[in-house]
């Protein structure tokens, strides 16, 4: 078992003053969140958040830093109990990741420090204990259901001057998050320095802002060819068991002589 703790924010409204970041665990590390966001702590369109739907945001930064942005709404969040569009980001290194830490888990242990109250002003790191227990999930979820070669045409959008990939998972939001995370595991794998991935479309003006953009969607979002787009269409439902992964059973099962 191991000890992690990482420095978070929450951006969402403050009483008496509108939206801003409301709490933060390290007031020196608030330069790093505006800069892997270019301020645009939630960036979706405001009636893209709404009750009942939520999205994510992960930055990866050239000081190997990932940025998850688990992005939601809550109630009673200003002095009038309105409800409030809450972008909670987190900061983790990419070693960690790269040790099989799961995003998943990330994500859940995010989600008890907003269930009840959110604080106004400095709060506690964002700590937990993960054990490492076999294969990564956000590893087995790129497998189940991203073929080879569908990941071979992702990584080589990356591979051009301007990496810009568009993938078309017909899929509620939660899977497409998950998606979102076996993603970053993929492009953190490949050693890719920069990028941005995102559970839904964001508008153009903030696409534009952001290193390396994918945009996870269930739909084909209306692009300009001159921008040059890397699109990828993943099959809903589980990825269908091929040639390779018949190979590749028989071989664990009864070994190379055969």
């Amino acid at each position: 078992m191991s000890a992690v703790e990482f420095d978070h924010i929450i951006y969402a409204t403050i009483p008496f003053k509108g939206y801003g970041v409301r709490a933060w665990s390290s007031r020196e590390k608030l330069e790093n969140f505006r800069q892997a966001f270019q301020e645009w702590y939630v960036p979706f369109e405001q009636n893209t958040i709404r009750p009942g739907y939520e999205a994510r945001a992960v930055v990866k930064t050239p000081t190997d830093e990932v940025y998850l942005a688990r992005i939601f709404t809550k109630e009673k969040m200003d002095e009038k109990g309105r409800t409030s569009i809450v972008s909670h980001i987190v900061e983790i290194p990419v070693d960690l990741l790269k040790q099989g830490l799961p995003l998943e888990l990330v994500d859940s242990e995010m989600a008890k420090l907003t269930v009840g109250p959110v604080g106004v002003g400095e709060i506690p790191k964002l700590r937990f204990v993960w054990e490492k227990q076999g294969e990564d999930p956000d590893i087995k979820y790129l497998r189940d259901h991203v073929d080879e070669e569908t990941a071979r045409r992702i990584l080589m959008g990356y591979a051009k001057p301007r990496p810009r990939v568009i993938i078309v998972y017909k899929r509620d939001y939660w899977e497409r998050i998950r998606l979102v995370y076996a993603l970053t595991k993929l492009l953190v794998e490949a050693g890719v320095k920069t990028f941005s991935i995102f559970s839904d479309v964001p508008p153009d003006h903030i696409v534009k802002i952001f290193n390396a953009p994918t945009i996870v969607t269930n739909f084909m979002p209306r692009i300009r060819p001159s921008e040059d787009w890397t699109v990828v269409n993943i099959k809903t439902g589980e990825k269908e068991a091929g040639q390779t992964d018949i190979e590749s059973v028989l071989r664990k099962i009864y070994g190379e002589r055969r």
